[in-house]
């Protein structure tokens, strides 16, 4: 696994510096030189907290930058939305307010549908997450569109992963089957929204920082969510039952928790192009591998750290687990062709062929599980 993800790395890098090349302009006139004794500062925006694991790794990637370029290049980070809030990620870094900006499917796919690929529900279970992140990572590196999608509008993708399988956690009802969500309100990230609503319920999406309220008031009877975000955002607390779409029916099988699910939606970076063009070269090269290590950092801290912690105190509570294999996936396939048969006419009416990039993507499942 190491090495595929080496080989990856190398295939992103390769990827995004072709991309500035063609994409959008810089302040030097057509890019910085390849070295120079300047000095550079940029800025980064999440709309996290620092202490997750989002949080540390930009915290860390910025450290690693500013310590291999020898201080030449420096990043100043800005957390919990102060300098840009979840809905202002992608307009604040395409009109420069911010650099680089953390962004997930929730944000990337009201202007970019072709990315809604990495949030689009799966037909059938999908690997563990080290296989997630695999794949996730090859997807971007081989299919160009992707990357083009961004870079028209004047941004790129630094760095990338799946932020972990979704399942479907409940405050006290067990939602176990599509019959169940009727007149149910269920949180979803990213697509996740029109997914039970396909599936029959009431789906809605809310900003991260409305999770607890949300259950522990009943404007939500649950979530689906992957297990890491329950518990980064004290949903845990709250959701006792817990439907998880895995071939895998052991709970302690950690990798398989935070991977499978019904979908698994896109986490990472992205950076103005105009921005990425200023830099030198090398320090181009710098910034890219720094951020591209994103599943390196955060997958196995996740595993030890918010998953396993999850599980086991649920497991301790006497929370009600029951997992959803291949077999009994199909009664859920009805709704989740209905949302890409939606998906696939919208970025086709745009020109893309989107079914050709989620059947790749299926493929990679494949050969990572």
């Amino acid at each position: 696994m190491k090495k595929t993800r080496i080989i990856a790395t190398i295939l992103i890098l390769v990827m995004a510096l072709s991309l500035a090349a063609c994409g959008g302009g810089s302040s030097t006139g057509g890019g910085a030189p390849a070295e120079d004794n300047l000095t550079y500062n940029l800025t980064y925006s999440y709309f996290g907290p620092e202490v997750i694991p989002p949080g540390q790794f930009v915290v860390l990637a910025a450290e690693n930058v500013k310590e291999r370029s020898n201080g030449r290049l420096s990043i100043d980070c800005y957390f919990n939305g102060t300098l840009l809030k979840t809905s202002d990620a992608i307009t604040g870094c395409i009109n420069g307010t911010a650099d680089i900006v953390w962004v997930d499917s929730s944000v990337l796919g009201e202007v970019f549908p072709l990315s809604n690929v990495f949030s689009m529900p799966y037909m059938s279970t999908p690997p563990a997450k080290t296989g997630l992140d695999a794949s996730f990572k090859e997807l971007l590196a081989t299919c160009p569109e992707l990357g083009d999608e961004l870079a028209a509008q004047g941004l790129m993708y630094l760095g990338v992963m799946p932020a972990g399988g979704f399942h479907l956690h409940g405050v006290s009802e067990l939602f176990d089957s599509p019959s169940k969500l009727g007149g149910k309100t269920i949180d979803g990230l990213g697509e996740g929204g029109n997914l039970i609503t396909a599936l029959g319920g009431n789906g809605i999406v809310l900003d991260t920082g409305d999770y607890y309220l949300s259950l522990s008031t009943g404007l939500a009877s649950g979530q689906l969510n992957h297990f890491a975000s329950i518990h980064g955002f004290g949903a845990d607390e709250l959701l006792t039952t817990h439907v998880v779409f895995s071939n895998s029916k052991d709970p302690t099988d950690y990798d398989s928790m935070f991977g499978g699910g019904l979908y698994a939606v896109l986490m990472g970076t992205a950076m103005n192009l105009n921005s990425f063009n200023s830099l030198p070269a090398d320090l181009q090269e710098i910034l890219v591998d720094e951020f591209s290590r994103i599943d390196e950092y955060i997958t196995p801290i996740d595993l030890e750290y918010m998953i396993k912690v999850t599980i086991d105190m649920s497991l301790e509570r006497g929370d009600t687990f029951v997992f959803i294999d291949d077999k009994a996936r199909e009664e859920w396939q009805p709704g989740i062709q209905s949302l890409l048969d939606k998906w696939s006419s919208q970025v086709s009416a745009l020109g893309y062929d989107g079914m050709s990039i989620y059947n790749k993507l299926i493929e990679l499942f494949a050969k990572y599980s």
